[in-house]
């Protein structure tokens, strides 16, 4: 854990002078957010890549991913990283650090209707995934302790968010709105 995530587990409402540089941090979000002990070490540890800057709690809000199976096993929340894929680009190469902590995030994508996760998904009438794709969606909401949200988006995917997973991560850390083959949405 580094010194400023050590540093913020503090009441709502409190400060931190920081004396090296005499500026204060408010951490109401954080203290918030993470519950005492939340760490991680799986997104941290053997790099310098600060995956976790920007990212917040996924409070109410309703994430989708595509899923191997309904309901989700916890191998439908595996990164690419768990999986054993490792980014194309060299740590010399500027966007290194992007492509890493893409890959130890896991995907999901933010929406608030039906109409925007057909969109997204390309659902038409007679769609049908191919077979080497998730054939499942599920909608979830995220306890505090099962990680942290990040707003990842790009040119063609402007709902994209990755989740990145406290240690402890599980399904009992997910609240399941609800699930089903991506030909039903």
């Amino acid at each position: 854990m580094n010194g400023l995530a050590a540093r913020t587990r503090l009441q709502p409402g409190t400060s931190l002078l920081d004396l090296r540089s005499g500026c204060v941090f408010f951490s109401y979000w954080y203290a918030l957010a993470m519950p005492m002990g939340t760490t991680f070490a799986g997104i941290e540890s053997d790099n310098e890549c600060r995956c976790l800057d920007g990212a917040k709690e996924g409070g109410r809000d309703t994430f989708c991913r595509r899923t191997w199976t309904s309901p989700p096993t916890t191998d439908d929340f595996k990164s690419y990283w768990e999986l054993g894929k490792r980014p194309r680009s060299k740590p010399t190469q500027a966007r290194y650090c992007k492509d890493l902590c893409g890959h130890k995030g896991v995907s999901v994508h933010k929406y608030t209707t039906q109409e925007e996760l057909r969109e997204h998904y390309g659902i038409t009438r007679g769609f049908r995934p191919g077979p080497d794709q998730p054939q499942y969606y599920c909608r979830v909401r995220l306890r505090p302790e099962a990680g942290k949200v990040q707003h990842t988006p790009s040119n063609n995917d402007k709902l994209h968010h990755d989740v990145m997973k406290a240690d402890g991560f599980s399904l009992d850390l997910i609240e399941i709105v609800g699930s089903g083959g991506l030909v039903d949405v």
